[in-house]
């Protein structure tokens, strides 16, 4: 049984993104940040790096519980194993994310796509726009779906003094209106990423972009929305790493 490599991102099964530095799964349906538990951060991390393969009862306790010095009994696998699957939206029935192999051990779910992104990866991987159709329909699915199609409704039906949008003034480029949704709360802290991933989308791809649209849920992650003139139009959404100050994240998707 050959481990992978160790990265220190995950994109797991077209849904989740797990950071094992920081022990945090992101549902990406809902942009939900879910703060796992040391055993069951371990056991994704086990699980990954060693997906194709069965992984043993007794490697799950060494590699979890004894290698921290802590001795427990088979019945704390089972524990760690049902809350993983909980936050997975997984279950003993279906096993979509973590499959029993009978009298073996347990296993990533075959068929379950890793993404990874490994520190020697990243200047290749960085501000990379992933334009697969199946993630392009995942970004647009999760990520803007009905506000944004609402959104370019009225942008076709030149309403645009009815949409709930103003400009967005804190960065300034030349033949682009910036704007964002109305009483969004886009913290002047991450002015800095945004600007450097703007850059990068609108020097890289030759489209002429009329329009971006600029939302931030939070501190952790940014969304940009690219209008060309004939109002087409593409997502980039950003991650914002906790571990790194905002001026050294780099542009970056998942």
């Amino acid at each position: 049984m050959k481990e992978k490599a160790v990265a220190e991102i995950y994109g797991v099964g077209g849904r989740y993104v797990f950071n094992a530095k920081t022990d945090q799964l992101t549902d990406t349906s809902n942009d939900k940040v879910i703060e796992l538990g040391l055993n069951e951060s371990r056991l994704l991390s086990l699980l990954i790096s060693h997906r194709g393969d069965v992984i043993s009862r007794e490697q799950i306790l060494e590699e979890v519980w004894l290698k921290r010095g802590l001795v427990v009994d088979e019945t704390s696998v089972n524990q760690t194993v049902s809350l993983l699957r909980k936050v997975l939206d997984d279950n003993v029935k279906e096993q979509a994310y973590i499959k029993t192999v009978t009298k073996m051990g347990y296993m990533l779910t075959p068929g379950i796509v890793i993404t990874e992104i490994s520190e020697d990866a990243k200047a290749e991987s960085s501000g990379r726009f992933y334009r697969k159709p199946a993630v392009i329909k995942m970004f647009g699915a999760i990520f803007f779906g009905v506000l944004f199609a609402l959104l370019l409704s009225s942008f076709l039906t030149e309403h645009a003094p009815e949409m709930n949008v103003q400009p967005y003034t804190d960065i300034t480029l030349d033949n682009v209106d910036l704007i964002m949704y109305k009483d969004a709360d886009v913290s002047k802290e991450l002015s800095p990423v945004i600007e450097k991933c703007l850059h990068y989308v609108l020097d890289k791809y030759p489209k002429k972009i009329s329009k971006v649209l600029v939302s931030a849920r939070d501190k952790r992650s940014i969304s940009l929305l690219f209008l060309d003139q004939n109002l087409t139009s593409f997502s980039f959404k950003i991650y914002l790493s906790s571990t790194k100050t905002l001026e050294d994240n780099e542009c970056r998707t998942f």
